[in-house]
């Protein structure tokens, strides 16, 4: 993690590059950088001293599968499928390089313009209804606004998609999406045997701790996939989890 903090702290852009797979640790690292993350430690050669690294950066994953996501990077991406380069199209680095070089005045121009009309929007842009990443939701809505564009309709629904690949990923959204039809209300121990199938997969939670943990990480995607999961009110002795699917108002609830 601390590798990690230096090298994206060390740029204003993050990359990286082919990803085949996110060790979970990686993920939330991701998570962090981009809403606001800093890294303390003691500063070298002294006793009590503290270096802190603060930063907040845009990252890029370029993967043709990056494998298992979880729900809070999922509601962080914005995913851009890129379309395939015919052989007849690819070019050398060298004339990349000058095709770029002879666009990029104009291309500059064009952003700082868009930026200036963008700033001037984005006071009037709602602050009301948005995502997880709201901030981010209001300049698509000013960018739209200006350029006459559907920028922030796309990403709901390409939000919506991404969630139902996290879901289908994860073994304890599909087993809640597969045996709850109705409102259920349980602890977190009545949920793991509720759910445990017969030939739990190696990544099945085996504690109620551990199952509390897996609810949380799945939250995410089954709400934007229209479910409703609310965690256990710390001030209640007994705590439960109520979970229900889309339209479950229209059956009888059950204990878990």
């Amino acid at each position: 993690v601390e590798d990690w903090a230096v090298a994206c702290a060390g740029s204003w852009v993050t990359c990286l590059d082919n990803v085949s797979h996110l060790q979970s640790w990686l993920q939330d690292a991701i998570c962090r950088a981009v809403t606001g993350d800093r890294l303390l430690r003691r500063q070298l050669y002294t006793d009590s001293d503290v270096a802190v690294l603060a930063y907040k950066r845009v990252l890029a994953l370029t993967s043709i599968d990056p494998g298992s996501l979880n729900g809070d990077l999922a509601d962080r991406l914005l995913t851009v499928e890129l379309e395939r380069i015919a052989e007849a199209d690819r070019l050398s680095e060298e004339r990349l390089a000058n095709v770029w070089g002879a666009a990029h005045p104009q291309v500059l121009g064009g952003l700082l313009n868009l930026t200036v009309d963008v700033l001037a929007a984005l006071p009037q842009v709602r602050s009301a209804g948005l995502p997880r990443m709201a901030d981010f939701a209001r300049v698509m809505l000013a960018v739209d606004e200006v350029l006459g564009t559907s920028a922030y309709e796309t990403y709901a629904e390409q939000a919506g998609s991404t969630a139902e690949q996290v879901a289908d990923a994860d073994s304890v959204s599909v087993a809640i999406r597969r045996s709850i039809t109705t409102t259920v209300t349980g602890t977190a121990s009545a949920l793991l045997e509720r759910l445990t199938p017969d030939k739990p997969p190696r990544d099945w939670p085996t504690t109620p701790q551990a199952m509390g943990g897996r609810l949380s990480r799945a939250a995410p995607a089954l709400r934007r996939l229209g479910w409703l999961v609310e965690p256990p009110v710390r001030t209640v002795r007994v705590r439960e989890w109520t979970i229900a699917p889309p339209h479950a108002e229209e059956y009888p609830a059950e204990m878990a």
